[in-house]
């Protein structure tokens, strides 16, 4: 049984029960939206597997750095000295990607 969104705001709340609930954490703190190689799990797939795993909450991470865009590496630690180059363009991705998601929701309810 998955604990609702808002179950502790309840006027009755009650107590994490590991009898009925499992053993998860309803929050993700360190996860990785987007990968230094290969393409991202589309978003809505994403998100469907943190609904489905209990996942109320996470701290999406959009891997700041960036590969250059001349290089064959497609991920750092495969590519000893090629330079990783911060960048705010994944969370900008990241974030468009979360507000089409509200609009996906709002439609869809």
């Amino acid at each position: 049984e998955k604990k609702p969104l808002g179950a502790e705001a309840s006027s009755t709340p009650t107590c994490y029960d590991r009898s009925k609930h499992n053993q998860w954490a309803v929050v993700d703190s360190h996860l990785h939206v987007r990968p230094f190689g290969g393409e991202p799990v589309p978003y809505t797939e994403l998100m469907r597997w943190l609904r489905d795993s209990g996942i109320l909450f996470a701290n999406a991470y959009g891997i700041g750095q960036r590969l250059p865009v001349d290089s064959n590496c497609t991920y750092y630690l495969d590519c000893p000295g090629t330079p990783v180059i911060p960048s705010i363009k994944n969370d900008m991705y990241n974030g468009q990607e979360s507000l089409d998601y509200e609009t996906h929701l709002s439609k869809n309810e």
